[in-house]
């Protein structure tokens, strides 16, 4: 047995009043037939709480502005609220520890979350992370394939702190990072990934879905992340529109829908 999570008002209602509030992102994927092998030994069932939460750098940014104002930070005020829900286990997205060096251990020890793994899959720095109440063991990282390119205006300061050259080409680099975690009482491990797919460009996002759907395998496993992927009958007319609307300004993809049949196709069901 599966429970789904709780709204996430918490969250967000301790967070209103600061100028940066984190949005909770939460994708639980799993193969139908894992259910069972998930936690259930002799007749008996075990209940996990799973939060995800996408953490923008751990940075305290203003609204209206893309940069965080010199040593703020959101550790303190997300650990707060995270701890809070009581969570068994935690995935998080954009996580920076050369932008807020001690950032995981921090929230680690707000959570009494012990256990932690973290994927930088950028420059070894920023990506992914678990924090777990159980042991974890690390089963593989993978740089995903695919990724929106694009070129920076000669001059401009990327976030690695160097100055682009004229025609200078970046890829968006996307990552996964797949663990076991050993549940107690005896019960099968359960395997957790977390990943974060491409935003703006719906044919690099599929690719990153089937290179997830291939190296997740056979077994039993929850694939969490900022998916970037959406279901039309999730939102009315007028949230659709403002979608677009946002996408033009940014001269991204208009918003599209149907990537989740990839993961469907591949036995995953959706238990958010």
């Amino acid at each position: 047995r599966i429970a789904k999570l709780p709204p996430p008002s918490p969250l967000r209602a301790s967070l209103a009043s600061r100028p940066y509030v984190p949005c909770v992102t939460t994708c639980l994927c799993i193969p139908r037939k894992a259910v069972a092998a998930i936690a259930e030994r002799s007749g008996k069932h075990m209940l996990l709480r799973v939060i995800h939460l996408n953490v923008h750098r751990f940075a305290n940014v203003a609204a209206g502005s893309s940069t965080s104002a010199a040593g703020s930070s959101t550790v303190g005020a997300v650990g707060a609220a995270l701890s809070a829900l009581h969570p068994d286990l935690v995935t998080l997205n954009e996580v920076d520890v050369a932008h807020m060096p001690g950032c995981l251990e921090s929230v680690s020890t707000a959570l009494s979350l012990p256990f932690v793994e973290f994927f930088g899959h950028v420059r070894g720095t920023y990506g992914n992370a678990i924090l777990s109440r159980y042991p974890l063991s690390r089963r593989k990282a993978v740089h995903l394939e695919g990724g929106t390119e694009f070129r920076f205006p000669a001059g401009t300061r990327k976030f690695n702190g160097e100055i682009a050259k004229e025609n200078e080409a970046h890829r968006i680099v996307r990552g996964l990072l797949i663990t076991d975690v050993e549940l107690p009482s005896g019960l099968r491990p359960l395997g957790v990934a977390v990943t974060h797919l491409d935003h703006m460009d719906v044919a690099q996002r599929r690719t990153q879905l089937r290179h997830i759907v291939r190296e997740a395998g056979d077994g039993a496993l929850l694939l969490m992340g900022d998916l970037n992927a959406l279901t039309r009958s999730d939102y009315s007319d007028g949230a659709w529109r403002r979608l677009e609307e946002r996408a033009r300004e940014r001269k991204w993809q208009l918003p599209q829908h149907g990537d989740l049949s990839i993961l469907r196709d591949a036995k995953f069901e959706d238990v958010a």
